[in-house]
């Protein structure tokens, strides 16, 4: 058995040997001949394929900034737009690789932005390795293309007489800056927005989200000959939104309002106008009037002088006033202009009719204090149409003593009143009148007149207007339609009719007052 193993076994000859030697040589040679080679790569194109390697490494990957929304009036005048600018930002690397390309680069940047050829210089030279260095914001569209036509002529010219371009590694993005070409017309109601596209008041703060897009993104690496190959992912604008304002009824209304300032020496005025038959805003203004282009410049509306003396905390306390839209965030007495609404609900209710005949002796006893009317020595005799006419405080204090509180209170519900109407304005008060509970018998009767309650603007125009309209309380709105930035409607945004309040034989009384014509008496409206 031991035999045949060892005749089995195969003998490692000095044949075999041989070859395994020569093998092993020519392995080792084909070794250092790599080594060689590699060495000699290195030394003559190291630096080329070096280059290769990191610049196709070298990524860029930059934010494209969308377009926010216009804000329009009713006939598509622009009350806030976005213009287009642009960033300049350069590649220094690229730059200091070109031969002369620094002070090419410079020269030409200097000559058509503002900034020196030096600034131009150490900003290449602090930033070497960089591909985006921004060296300037908000640029013109017309400078960056009077730039680029310069570039393109340079480039056609380098080429036709073969020499290596040396303006090199300038670069530009889309940058919008919010703009309010009306300045300070619907300013309350327009609001404005920060660098960031963030709404910060008005109707730029309401409809925030629908004048945002989305920002879009570009992607890209430098080839081995420094081309930018890019891939890009476009933004999307934001919506543009139609409000139901007229800037020219806008305008008038201001100046109204300041001219009414000046004769009468008033703290505050604010006035707005409205369609009673769908609710839509044609304007809504204060005296308080500041270029949305300056929203933080208090000089606009204070003194300087005083400006400079108030802390950071008045100061924003101040802001915050002056941006404020006193029709729907200022709650005060509505006075005669509440009496509209109690008649209503009187011919409503069947306490009072066309025909009904008052005595003003000029006020009443009401538990045990005595509360006068506008005539002190009383209007005598009068019907229902003329005790508005007069707006006589007496005769609504009995038309409420006949209606009782708990026919009162449930008016008051029913017009709105000491409720949101749901505007779409940010801010709005809701008012602080009586509950039936709290409702005594000194309460129920001045509120008849419009005192000890309070309201904001809107709320009174719109209870207002449902009483002349024939008893439809629509949902006050300053917004008609939002629209893309191609132009489609996203959305029209019909008026809403919230509630009737009454019919149309309440609603049918002519109604020819000083109260229902805004005009202002000795009651506090």
């Amino acid at each position: 058995m031991r035999e045949q193993r060892r005749k089995k076994k195969k003998k490692f000859t000095q044949r075999m040997q041989g070859t395994l030697l020569w093998c092993l040589i020519v392995v080792i040679l084909i070794f250092f001949g790599l080594i060689i080679r590699m060495g000699y790569i290195h030394s003559e194109y190291g630096d080329k394929y070096s280059k290769k390697v990191l610049v196709q490494q070298t990524y860029v990957s930059n934010g494209i900034e969308y377009k926010r929304g216009d804000i329009l009036d009713r006939n598509n005048t622009r009350l806030a737009i976005s213009k287009l600018m642009y960033n300049v930002f350069l590649d220094p690397a690229l730059i200091l690789e070109t031969e002369d390309g620094i002070n090419s680069t410079a020269a030409a940047v200097a000559q058509y932005f503002e900034i020196t050829e030096e600034e131009v210089r150490t900003k290449i030279e602090n930033n070497p390795d960089s591909k985006y260095c921004v060296i300037l914001k908000e640029q013109s569209k017309e400078s960056v293309d009077a730039f680029n036509e310069m570039l393109t002529k340079e480039k056609a010219r380098c080429k036709k007489e073969e020499e290596d371009l040396k303006i090199v590694g300038v670069n530009f993005e889309k940058k919008y800056k919010r703009v309010y070409p009306l300045n300070s017309v619907a300013c309350n109601v327009v609001g404005f927005s920060s660098a960031q596209n963030s709404g910060l008041w008005g109707l730029e703060n309401q409809y925030n989200e629908d004048l945002n897009g989305s920002s879009g993104r570009s992607y890209g690496y430098y080839t081995e000959n420094e081309t930018l190959k890019r891939t890009i992912k476009e933004a999307e604008d934001g919506h543009n939104i139609v409000t139901t304002l007229d800037v020219n009824i806008q305008t008038i209304t201001e100046k109204k309002i300041n001219k009414f300032m000046k004769s009468t020496g008033a703290d505050q005025v604010a006035a707005l106008v409205m369609n009673p038959k769908t609710g839509e805003i044609y304007a809504m203004a204060s005296n308080v009037q500041y270029d949305l282009n300056n929203a933080f410049d208090l000089t606009q509306v204070y003194k300087e002088s005083e400006v400079n003396k108030l802390s950071e905390e008045e100061k924003n306390e101040l802001l915050n006033k002056m941006w404020s839209n006193i029709c729907v965030s200022f709650g005060y007495e509505p006075g005669s202009t509440y009496k509209p609404l109690t008649v209503a609900a009187a011919l409503e209710e069947g306490v009072a009719t066309n025909n009904s005949s008052y005595v003003c002796d000029g006020g009443q006893d009401v538990s045990g204090t005595y509360i006068r009317c506008v005539s002190r020595y009383g209007h005598g005799a009068m019907n229902l149409k003329t005790s508005l006419m007069e707006s006589c405080n007496d005769v609504m204090m009995q038309i409420v003593a006949k209606m009782g509180k708990s026919t009162f209170a449930r008016y008051q519900n029913i017009f709105n009143i000491g409720r949101k109407t749901g505007i779409d304005l940010p801010g709005e008060t809701s008012g602080l009148v009586y509950s039936e509970e709290k409702l005594g018998p000194t309460e129920l009767a001045t509120s008849s007149f419009g005192q000890s309650l309070t309201v904001n603007m809107v709320q009174i125009a719109s209870a207002f207007s449902s009483v002349i309209n024939g008893g439809n309380y629509y949902k006050p709105h300053l917004a008609k339609q939002i629209v893309d930035a191609d132009g489609n409607v996203v959305e029209n945004i019909e008026p809403v009719l919230v509630r009737k309040t009454v019919l149309i034989r309440a609603a049918a009384l002519e109604i020819r007052s000083p109260a229902a014509m805004g005009e202002t008496d000795s009651s506090g409206c």
